[in-house]
This record gives C-alpha cells, structure tokens and sequence, in this order.
C-alpha cells in the first residue's frame, strides 16, 4: 500500500463508519490507507499477479450511464468519485468509490503542487 502506516484494525468488529471528509492531501491518503487496512487487511494480493504493494492515487471521475441503473443516491448521467490503487507491480487498477469511505463534502481539497506525487 501507499508508505502511510496504518495499525490494522479489528476484521471482527463492526465496520468503521465513514470517515470525515478530509481537509488536506495527507488526510486523504491517510483516510484511504486506514479504510484499506480495515477492509482489505495486510494480506490482500493482487488477482493477476500476486503482488502485495499498492498505490492510492488521487480521486478521478467515473462517469455513469444515462441509461444504466445507478447506485442508490446517484442520478443517471452523473458521475462517481473514485479512489484508483494501482498494483505496483502489474499496473492493474482497482477503483473504491470515495463516498463509501468519506464523508460528502462541499470544498474541494487545495490543487496538489506539481512536486507532490499522488
């Protein structure tokens, strides 16, 4: 996963709820990597290579069809905000959707410098 380091949290209990939107790049990623260890846990693989080292990147847009069902809450025609972790090692890329780990939120996050990576 990403280089934050997050205690694993109990796989038995009950499931976090959402976390609050984050205000800063580093609360995002941290906010990802702490639903990531929670749900996925430290011993998820990669399907199609095996590989144990992830990248979350930052949020993209993943339009929804006009004539498909949404999910609850969504309008046709709308768009989905998705988390992408890219397998280090094949390139193959999962997609989490923001809301089931954050919050809503009204403010945009600040634009990321050209030097921070995602």
């Amino acid at each position: 996963m990403d280089e934050h380091n997050v205690e694993q949290k109990n796989m038995k209990g009950e499931p976090p709820k959402k976390l609050s939107a984050p205000k800063t790049w580093d609360d995002y990623y941290a906010g990802v990597v702490e639903w990531l260890m929670y749900h996925w846990g430290l011993d998820d693989h990669c399907a199609h290579c095996n590989g144990d080292t992830w990248s979350v990147g930052s949020v993209v847009a993943l339009a929804n069809a006009t004539r498909w069902p949404s999910p609850p809450g969504h309008k046709p025609g709308g768009f989905s905000p998705m988390v992408p972790l890219v397998c280090m090692q094949c390139g193959n890329t999962e997609l989490v959707h923001a809301l089931w780990i954050f919050e809503p939120q009204n403010e945009l996050l600040p634009q990321q410098s050209e030097d921070e990576e995602p």
